[in-house]
């Protein structure tokens, strides 16, 4: 076990190579002017680019010592071993910053890496956090300590998170052992969404293969569906949201049912993952108005493929398509006063890989079903 600060980190490929990206990607949702903590800051470069990129008025750094290469007067260093160190000294601060340190603390003890994960998401607005992967592959004593303790990265999320009721994913990028670490910001409590602003507008094309989005303005003659569109919107606190608007009759009353089918999904992915020990979820709506639905924006959703489940089998490998099987069938209570049906009977939901899992989302409900709601 390290009894120093890691020295010449940043000079390190791995990590040098990254570090604009990772920046950038802090900066873009750090409140301007904030007064960080940054715990295992080692030399302070995490520190000093966000001071030189105007994201940060003034930084607490903490490490085992002190090695800041990059001496200015906003970055105030502490000596402290977040091992035993009293949580409750930590000055007040707008938010904090645990890089690259959590899975240290996991190879010591995975008890005290979440109490100090629970302690800081309790005292402080927000939590910015990566940490090593099981993606990666290597004989080290922290990635010795994850295959004890979990099966996957999902997983040990689920554990060490479990306090964050919001995790916005920030940025994936490669690391040594030919692994991705990902980049989140966690909060306690959500806050109000008052005054979202709308970045981009996107309509989606028909079919059920490829569920394309184009942006609005460059739709041109291309056929697209006008029952529904989806926008990406920006907080005031930076964060970023998207959201899915019905259009047309019955845009709340769809937009309701597909609330409550994803909340409905969402209670039996865990309980198929509890008896199976898979990693899947339903990405759920954290609010809904109206016909308007608003979830956490996730960049992996948006990049990546999202299809309708008759053509899992392109794309995904069996494993992944029986998870997304299994899920399909399970009994839900779409209609009240008669008996459960399968999800898949109730909407045809979409499933996509995601850095924490298998994903399903798009519950929207079949035109029968919202029919019958709408008579009831």
């Amino acid at each position: 076990m390290a009894t120093k600060a890691q020295r010449d980190y940043y000079t390190m490929p791995a990590a040098g190579e990254v570090l604009d990206a990772r920046l950038d990607a802090i900066a873009e949702v750090m409140p301007k002017g904030a007064t960080v903590l940054d715990l295992g800051c080692n030399d302070g470069s995490v520190s000093n680019g966000l001071l030189e990129r105007g994201a940060i008025a003034k930084s607490f750094g903490f490490d085992l010592e002190d090695i800041i290469a990059h001496r200015r007067p906003e970055i105030v260093f502490q000596a402290a071993d977040m091992k035993t160190f009293d949580l409750g000294a930590l000055p007040d601060a707008d938010g904090v910053l645990i890089l690259n340190l959590l899975h240290h603390l996991v190879g010591f003890s995975k008890e005290r890496a979440k109490e100090i994960i629970d302690t800081l998401i309790a005292r402080y607005p927000f939590v910015i956090i990566d940490m090593g992967s099981f993606t990666e592959n290597g004989d080290w004593y922290w990635r010795r300590a994850y295959t004890r303790n979990w099966k996957s990265d999902a997983e040990m999320w689920s554990f060490l998170f479990s306090s964050a009721k919001w995790r916005f994913k920030l940025l994936r990028y490669p690391t040594q052992g030919k692994g991705q670490r990902t980049l989140w910001k966690l909060y306690r409590d959500p806050y109000p969404l008052e005054g979202l602003e709308t970045v981009e507008t996107f309509k989606r094309v028909p079919g059920t293969l490829h569920k394309k989005l184009i942006p609005v303005a460059q739709v041109g003659d291309t056929v697209v569906v006008n029952s529904v569109e989806f926008s990406l919107a920006r907080s005031r606190q930076g964060d970023k949201f998207w959201i899915k608007r019905y259009l047309g009759g019955n845009a709340a009353l769809r937009a309701g049912i597909e609330c409550e089918l994803a909340r409905l999904a969402g209670q039996e992915a865990m309980l198929i993952n509890q008896r199976a020990r898979r990693d899947l979820r339903a990405v759920e709506p954290v609010a809904v108005d109206g016909g308007v639905l608003t979830f956490l924006f996730e960049p992996e959703l948006f990049a990546g493929e999202i299809v309708h489940f008759q053509d899992w089998s392109d794309f995904f490998t069996p494993e992944q398509c029986k998870a997304g099987g299994v899920l399909g069938a399970r009994p839900v209570s779409a209609l009240p006063g008669l008996q459960p049906m399968k999800l898949l009977s109730a909407c045809d939901f979409q499933i996509c890989v995601t850095w924490d899992g298998i994903s399903a989302l798009d519950f929207e409900p079949y035109n029968w079903l919202t029919q019958l709601r709408a008579r009831a």
